[in-house]
């Protein structure tokens, strides 16, 4: 949904991508391969921006500590029950320069975006929609290599737009807590034919 609204970075992402594709278009036998998948460094970049921007899941499950443990200045007593609250670390504005723009260089180690607006380095905290430690989300490394194969090969094939051009102005949001989704239509527009 970020692309449509962003056509510049959506040519950047596509002047990555489509190139790989088109190349085995021809031959599908041989697919893309991890190795050049691996290569789509601006792909990874918007796929984490968008995660950051809307994390799947806002809020972790309640959890507690089995011990009365101190965290900086908050103590939390044992069986406290406590939620990290995700959408919050990712939109933290003393970690990223202007959290509600959408911008993938934050993910580029070249970039300044990469750094807070301080120009120090971000906490290792502050962006993270999978978790981690022991209880990091197992479909994580999963989650990045699907999305290195499928969005090439989806926007080689289609052109996507919002049904409802309102929506470029005025977007649904997206509610993970709520049990009604919003309704965000999509067009898709077939570009090259499958060989």
């Amino acid at each position: 949904m970020y692309m449509i609204n962003h056509p510049n970075l959506k040519e950047k992402l596509i002047k990555e991508i489509c190139p790989s594709v088109e190349a085995v278009a021809s031959d599908i036998a041989n697919g893309l391969t991890y190795e050049t998948v691996s290569k789509f460094d601006f792909l990874h970049s918007c796929f984490y921006e968008t995660l950051r921007k809307d994390p799947p899941v806002y809020l972790s499950l309640m959890q507690s500590f089995d011990a009365d443990t101190k965290i900086g200045n908050i103590v939390f007593k044992k069986d406290d029950m406590f939620a990290i609250n995700i959408k919050a670390m990712h939109h933290d504005p003393k970690q990223w320069k202007e959290p509600q723009k959408f911008v993938p260089e934050r993910f580029d180690h070249s970039s300044d975006w990469c750094k807070t607006p301080s120009g120090g380095l971000r906490n290792s905290l502050a962006f993270n929609p999978f978790l981690g430690g022991r209880r990091g989300c197992l479909g994580k490394t999963f989650a990045e290599t699907v999305i290195r194969f499928t969005i090439p090969i989806l926007y080689y094939h289609f052109d996507f737009d919002f049904a409802n051009q309102l929506h470029k102005i005025d977007r649904p949001v997206f509610d993970s807590l709520s049990c009604i989704s919003a309704n965000i239509p999509i067009k898709l527009t077939t570009k090259n034919k499958a060989a």
